[in-house]
């Protein structure tokens, strides 16, 4: 049983008295409250405050320079990056299940070719086939504009996550959620003070519910879409690899956070039933999305994009985002793309354990993580907070011109 209820607790709050659509209901309207406040004290103090805010923490790459912020840095913000209950997160101390942890790092490496491609292919797409979540994409403008270096950010994000060393002192991950987080109650702040956010229809701008859904794309879409394409884990992999995100969501600020996939699989669903509908933004930023990938994407993987994003997003996000109608029709019936085939080609080659395994995985792993380097032109994303309605530009990157090379993969994009 998971030792912080307060941060995961039991799906049991959807009992047959309060039906789930309530319950996501009742979490439409919220936010990050503690996030929150922290960023209106940060920009209450002025654009000066903010600008030494982004330039301190460009500075702070490593989980451990948490405990010894720069002076730059309000006391709110300081108070929530150095939260003890936060450095408890995913420890020994706090209570969690180290095993389990690096167990879930582990099947993330077996997988670090394949999952990347399925963020494009079907994390990315599934955002936006969501109405109400799709406008806060669509607020600035700048992910249609720049969709693959926002998908790069992103990268960052789940590789700092999902390294073994991730979370612990030496790794990056606890520091680049943490960032995120913040980046999302200042999103909020600019979203709400514009006076053109309709809370009304679409709850708080990266609400609870929102942000379950994200956590849903990223485990439950993600492991279905392995399956989809022959991977042969086992249930407690995949336990284990949703019990490494119920970690990244505590850090993140999600709330209600279901304790078992089998639980977060029945809210996910529930979400997709909620908020899986067409809508104009949506189609845009599935339509430059999809351009972007067969401009990008290896030659042969280029021109199968389309048909490898309807394989794995199903039925009612293809509709959403216009891959249903006359025009690609043919692809319903089309067989299995052969450039999606080396999952299970891999693990039947190699099976799942062993030397040449962990040699396949090393090698991968090292591989994309050289791609990721070379897209970042070496420089780590250190997550700015924006700046008076616009984007700020990171200073580690202020050389970069905003219309930087295009790079590959998603989730930092429901902060564009």
């Amino acid at each position: 049983m998971h030792p912080r209820p307060h941060l995961c607790p039991s799906s049991s709050v959807h009992h047959a008295s309060t039906s789930i659509d309530a319950w996501l209901d009742a979490r439409r309207p919220v936010a990050d409250d503690r996030a929150d406040a922290a960023v209106r004290e940060l920009y209450a103090r002025g654009r000066a405050t903010v600008v030494a805010y982004n330039r301190a923490m460009a500075k702070v790459s490593r989980n451990a320079e948490l405990a010894a912020l720069p002076e730059e840095v309000p006391p709110a913000v300081d108070a929530l990056l150095t939260d003890p209950e936060l450095a408890a997160v995913a420890t020994a101390g706090g209570g969690w299940d180290a095993l389990r942890l690096a167990r879930g790092a582990a099947f993330f490496g077996a997988y670090a070719l394949a999952i990347p491609m399925i963020l494009q292919l079907a994390t990315m797409p599934t955002l936006y086939g969501a109405r109400r979540p799709v406008q806060v994409l669509t607020f600035t403008g700048r992910l249609e504009r720049e969709a693959h270096r926002r998908s790069v950010e992103t990268a960052q994000l789940v590789f700092d996550v999902m390294d073994p060393r991730g979370l612990a002192p030496r790794g990056a991950g606890r520091v680049s959620a943490l960032k995120v987080r913040l980046l999302h109650a200042a999103v909020r702040l600019q979203i709400t003070g514009s006076g053109r956010w309709d809370a009304q229809d679409l709850g708080a701008p990266i609400n609870q519910e929102d942000l379950l859904g994200v956590l849903g794309s990223f485990t439950v879409l993600v492991l279905d879409a392995l399956r989809e394409l022959g991977a042969t884990f086992d249930d407690q992999e995949a336990e284990d690899y949703y019990y490494r995100w119920t970690a990244v969501a505590a850090l993140l600020g999600i709330e209600d956070v279901p304790k078992t996939l089998s639980e977060m699989r029945r809210v996910f669903a529930a979400i997709r039933r909620r908020q899986i509908i067409a809508s104009p933004e949506g189609a845009r930023l599935s339509s430059a999305w999809i351009e972007t990938l067969e401009r990008t994407l290896p030659g042969p993987m280029a021109a199968r994009a389309r048909a490898m994003m309807r394989q794995l997003v199903g039925r009612d996000v293809a509709a959403a985002i216009g891959l249903d109608d006359a025009e690609d029709a043919a692809l319903r019936d089309e067989p299995k793309p052969d450039a999606l085939a080396f999952v299970a080609r891999v693990d039947q080659a190699l099976g799942r354990r062993g030397l040449p395994r962990a040699l396949f995985e090393r090698a991968s792993g090292l591989a994309i993580r050289a791609h990721m380097a070379v897209e970042r032109r070496f420089k780590r994303h250190c997550y700015p907070l924006p700046m008076a309605g616009a984007d700020a530009t990171c200073p580690m990157h202020a050389s970069r011109r905003s219309s930087a090379p295009p790079s590959g993969c998603p989730m930092h994009a429901r902060a564009a």
